[in-house]
């Protein structure tokens, strides 16, 4: 078994590629260009739009998994956002087809899916994003809905939730909560939360996707937290001091709204809009994992390992904020 991975200096995608060399799985990498923190020999070095550097990915190689994507915290359609994590995602489906592969796991979001009702629970079984302005969920879902009505191989796909953890290089996300909880420049936290996943969860689910031969549709996630709540366990865990203060659910309704008309004007996500905004206060608090944990036999990290681990791996690397 060789292993085809994209997404591998992205956080996830990194962190795999760590647990695939720990385990002496034999798999090659997809890199936009070369990294200084990768010192593995067998890559590739191409986009995901460039023909020859997927053929080059995926040949000789039995297992396909697909990390690689653009996150867009954002409304609005995006087409650049639609042709990476669709029309590529599946250009890179049909390219492992015809080489032959029999496996293909694929990296969707918990965002794919639409909200249920709060007193539902949230599973496997909620409905694929419709919404084409709402162009990360929309292009994730897309690519679901593809996968869906392919048989040439198995296909697996993973819903994380919010990832953290160890190993994020460029601190994305929720990480950068974190870092500046440490930097001592986080005046206040927002209102609402979300549920949280340890990085090392979603790779060992991906991982034992793989090893079993699982095929299907598996959420991962952890446990709801509201920002204040997970901000607050940060700083007990790792005897730090971090903020009290809360920015509530109506200064953060009527910063948005205040920022809605620069959304249409800026290009890339503002830290605090109406994306952000809804996802945060309107987090599911029972998004449910357990087809994931029962047949991947999958056994969640405790959150204060999580954090402390966090916590020494950003004392120990320089990063980037």
């Amino acid at each position: 078994m060789k292993i085809a991975l994209t997404g591998a200096t992205g956080h996830l995608g990194y962190v795999l590629h760590q647990q695939l060399l720990a385990q002496n799985i034999d798999h090659r990498i997809l890199m936009r260009h070369k990294e200084d923190f990768i010192t593995y020999d067998d890559f590739v070095i191409g986009a995901l739009g460039e023909q020859k550097a997927i053929e080059n990915l995926v040949k000789d190689c039995s297992v396909v998994v697909h990390v690689a994507g653009i996150v867009w915290p954002k409304k609005g359609k995006n087409n650049t956002v639609q042709q990476v994590n669709y029309e590529y995602s599946k250009h890179l489906y049909e390219t492992a087809k015809r080489a032959g592969a029999k496996h293909f796991v694929y990296i969707s979001s918990i965002h794919s899916m639409i909200v249920p009702p709060l007193e539902k629970v949230f599973d496997e079984t909620a409905a694929l994003e419709q919404n084409p302005k709402l162009s990360y969920n929309y292009s994730k879902a897309c690519m679901e809905r593809y996968l869906a009505k392919q048989n040439e191989m198995k296909i697996t796909v993973i819903n994380p939730t919010a990832v953290i953890g160890t190993g994020d290089t460029y601190v994305n996300g929720m990480n950068q909560l974190f870092v500046r909880a440490m930097q001592n420049k986080l005046p206040m936290v927002t209102a609402g939360g979300y549920n949280i996943v340890d990085v090392r969860m979603v790779t060992e689910a991906i991982l034992q996707s793989v090893l079993k031969g699982k095929t299907g549709k598996y959420i991962l996630g952890d446990q709801y937290h509201t920002m204040m709540d997970i901000t607050q366990q940060f700083g007990v865990v790792n005897g730090i001091k971090v903020t009290q203060k809360v920015l509530g659910k109506r200064s953060m309704k009527a910063l948005a709204a205040l920022v809605r008309p620069l959304e249409l004007i800026v290009k890339k996500p503002m830290p605090i809009n109406s994306y952000a905004v809804e996802t945060l206060l309107e987090g599911h608090p029972n998004i449910s994992s357990e087809k994931a944990k029962s047949e991947l036999d999958l056994t969640p990290i405790p959150m204060e390992k999580t954090l402390r681990d966090l916590f020494v791996w950003f004392k120990e690397k320089k990063l980037i904020v």
